[in-house]
């Protein structure tokens, strides 16, 4: 990717993020909600889903849904069930297991494929909203972005410069050294962080922990989506970054675990 579009586009991408979190409210919703369909269409696209426009359509119905449902009086009642949070482990667990195992389930069923595309999506990126609505939300959405930022870009530069070693058949450009760099570079910064903002350690930096090896696993489980479709990047909205999805792939099984993790602990 050519630096001389990447940067920028990242210094806008943040800008934009920092100021939506710190708005809040109606702004924050619609922001959300947008990435979410953006993020979605790229998704079928890929999965060349959009020959079925009534059931596409029932997709994003579907997601509509689990936007607003962040918005009820009553939302925690929702979001904090029981079969709620089961789903929501159980679709992280599900994409866990197709990235180690490189293969994803029932890859050759559309109507399958975007069902649970949506159901991850939907089980994912309206967390996003539910922690930011929190007391103490603008910090730990805040936290959450940097951490995931901060092993991504530390990723990206030090296997750029170091890597030699390839982390995984299923991504041929991301290597060892490159995680090893970004997985360093990370818990520094987090401990750094924990420490300014004299919060707890322990449960914040094994928070950290699991927000790292979430992020390696969103990002390697769109790679390998993208590998069974050969395409390189979900789209070309984002210059130097290709598109939503490619940005957004390691916060989706991030988001989910992190926002049960805070509520079981923090």
């Amino acid at each position: 990717m050519n630096l001389s579009t990447r940067i920028p586009t990242a210094i806008i991408l943040i800008s934009i993020a920092i100021f939506g979190i710190i708005q809040g409210g109606l702004f924050f919703f619609i922001g959300i909600s947008l990435l979410s369909f953006l993020c979605l269409h790229e998704i079928l696209k890929m999965k060349h889903l959009y020959i079925y426009i009534p059931y596409t359509i029932f997709l994003y119905g579907i997601l509509l849904v689990f936007l607003f449902l962040t918005q009820l009086s009553q939302q925690y009642i929702f979001w904090n069930s029981i079969p709620i949070i089961t789903i929501s482990i159980f679709i992280v667990l599900l994409s866990l297991f197709e990235t180690i195992n490189k293969k994803i389930i029932s890859s050759q069923n559309n109507y399958i494929q975007g069902f649970t595309s949506t159901l991850k999506i939907g089980f994912s990126l309206p967390f996003f909203i539910l922690i930011r609505n929190y007391p103490t939300g603008i910090s730990l959405t805040l936290l959450f972005i940097i951490i995931i930022a901060t092993v991504d870009s530390a990723s990206y530069f030090s296997g750029k410069f170091l890597g030699k070693t390839k982390l995984s058949s299923i991504s041929p450009n991301k290597t060892i050294e490159g995680t090893i760099g970004g997985i360093s570079t990370t818990l520094l910064s987090s401990i750094c962080i924990i420490w300014l903002l004299n919060l707890k350690f322990t449960p914040y930096f094994i928070l950290t922990l699991i927000i790292i090896i979430l992020a390696i696993y969103g990002d390697l489980h769109e790679s390998l989506q993208k590998r069974k479709f050969k395409i390189k990047d979900s789209s070309s909205i984002l210059p130097g970054h290709g598109g939503i999805y490619d940005r957004l792939d390691s916060y989706i099984l991030a988001l989910p675990i992190t926002y049960y993790y805070y509520l079981c602990f923090l």
